[in-house]
């Protein structure tokens, strides 16, 4: 089944399922459907099938003539309703004709039911984000599918099978009194289905069983793209008995359940969702390349020694795109660090070679998004967390939050603007990393720099937790600041100002531990 047939069939109309029983709208008597699965039939038709389905239609139409001859002016079907025949002299509006799925019997049943089972499914849990949905709501909806995928196909294959053949019928063939074995055929109300089966049946209820009405429940069981008959439930007098299949060379029949595909596409559609900032960069203009820019990014997000910081890795380095266009860095004075390409010896040796480079009178943008810890043995000397330092033995003055500040504050540049997605509290994303502070939140000690020259708009103030954006695959400040620079590259207050009042919100939405409000220490005037 195409790509394009399964965004086809997820984008169907709604379907109401009738309570918690999975039922369809259906009528046993003619066979017909709900009108919107035949609509997708007809679509599968035009694709596949086209020539077949245009004669089908032109006979159809033929058809729909004769059964109301005195309306010869009919020029077209109306394929979602009824036969419209207006009132023209003696004509009448006619009652309603559906469409039968036995129309297309061009159509394997075997595609019938794929369709049929997809269509029940993303029904059912609405594999599309619906525009007034939030993703995290759509995500965990799509992970729940994904987690009982097997159990929700073979639900709905059943349901399926069932409806495409129609009722199950047992019709007896013979009863061996000696071994009290029934013998008998399954077939299908209509379809293909036609298999021996055997049951057992105890001698003195086989009579009643043998000429009364049984009533039949097949089940079917989806694997690897194959439907397997698992179970013939035969109901007669109030008992169930189980028969079996005597056909040996029986063979599950090929069916293809686009189910993995519509999670497939459900994924993908999370992460287009997700991962809006290459969208709206794409947008925005790009920025005259100015050599007198530098950048400084270290995202580091898997720790040697402790636990991770979920999309720091990816939040820099999206970073660092909206930057380079947004504020015309080149490439040559940009050094990135991410993950074990940030190592303690890495970035004090990188950052130092950098700041060499620097002349008078050109900026630099530091970025730093990570772990930030202060050292409670050091009346909380707050630290930026090297991919390899371990949080519990932190003594290493190259990466003091004050030797950093004032490696930059002094160097030759005129104007330093810092962006740190960490809050230096002993967490992020709302868990403690120190061991013992788990409880309670620690306040870093303050730090001190050139602040004529330089401004530093953190994630954080106090003793909040830097949190994480799970509904936009980036940690929560950094989303917000690339946001506010795509809106606006050239004034750094309403940039704070923009990121501050999304950070703040956001955060509240997530609860009240999760509070983050960002704030700036600085010349905050400063020109980006």
């Amino acid at each position: 089944m195409s790509y394009k047939f399964i965004i086809l069939i997820l984008s169907l109309s709604a379907y109401l399922v009738a309570n918690s029983t999975n039922q369809i709208t259906w009528n046993g008597d003619t066979n017909q459907y709900d009108l919107s699965y035949i609509d997708s039939l007809k679509k599968y038709s035009l694709k596949k099938y086209p020539k077949k389905y245009k004669k089908m239609e032109k006979t159809l139409i033929i058809k729909a003539k004769i059964e109301s001859a005195e309306c010869r002016h009919l020029k077209s079907y109306d394929w979602n309703q009824y036969i419209d025949v207006t009132r023209s002299g003696s004509c009448y509006k006619t009652s309603r004709r559906n469409v039968k799925i036995t129309d297309f019997n061009f159509i394997k049943d075997t595609e019938k039911i794929s369709i049929f089972t997809n269509y029940l499914i993303s029904k059912k849990y609405n594999l599309v984000k619906d525009k007034f949905e939030k993703t995290a709501t759509f995500q965990k909806r799509l992970q729940l599918v994904k987690d009982n995928l097997e159990e929700i196909t073979n639900t709905y294959m059943t349901i399926s099978y069932n409806k495409v053949y129609g009722k199950p019928i047992i019709k007896p063939i013979d009863y061996d009194a000696d071994n009290e074995l029934f013998y008998g055929i399954l077939k299908s109300e209509h379809g293909s289905i036609s298999e021996k089966i055997v049951i057992n049946i105890p001698l003195l209820s086989a009579e009643h069983f043998y000429n009364a009405h049984k009533e039949t429940n097949v089940i079917y069981q989806y694997k690897n793209g194959k439907v397997y008959l698992k179970n013939i439930i035969v109901s007669s007098n109030g008992k169930e008995y189980s028969a079996i299949i005597r056909n040996t060379t029986y063979k599950p029949k090929d069916i293809k359940v686009a189910l993995y595909k519509q999670v497939k596409y459900g994924e993908k559609l999370i992460k287009k969702l997700q991962n809006d900032i290459p969208k709206f960069l794409k947008k925005s203009k790009a920025k005259k390349i100015d050599n007198s820019k530098w950048l400084f990014i270290v995202g580091i997000e898997n720790y040697e020694y402790t636990d991770s910081v979920k999309y720091s890795a990816k939040s820099a380095k999206e970073f660092k795109i909206v930057m380079k266009k947004r504020l015309g860095i080149p490439e040559k004075n940009i050094r990135t660090l991410i993950d074990r390409g940030a190592t303690s010896s890495k970035i004090d040796y990188r950052l130092k070679d950098m700041l060499r480079r620097v002349k008078q009178g050109d900026t630099i943008y530091f970025y730093y998004s990570g772990h930030g810890i202060p050292v409670p043995s050091q009346n909380n000397t707050p630290y930026l967390l090297a991919q390899d330092m371990n949080p519990a033995y932190l003594n290493d003055e190259r990466f003091k939050l004050q030797t950093i500040y004032k490696s930059l504050s002094k160097s030759k540049a005129s104007k330093v603007i810092a962006f740190i997605d960490s809050c230096f509290s002993g967490g992020t994303d709302n868990q403690a990393l120190i061991k013992g502070v788990a409880a309670t939140r620690i306040k870093p000690k303050k730090t001190t720099f050139d602040k004529s020259k330089m401004v530093i708009i953190s994630a954080g103030s106090g003793t909040q937790y830097s949190n994480k954006y799970d509904e936009k695959s980036n940690r929560l400040f950094t989303y917000y600041v690339m946001r506010g620079l795509i809106k606006n590259n050239t004034n750094t207050q309403r940039l704070y100002d923009y990121v501050k009042s999304n950070v703040q919100e956001k955060s509240y939405e997530m609860g009240l531990s999760y509070e983050q409000v960002p704030v700036y220490t600085g010349n905050i005037k400063l020109k980006l």
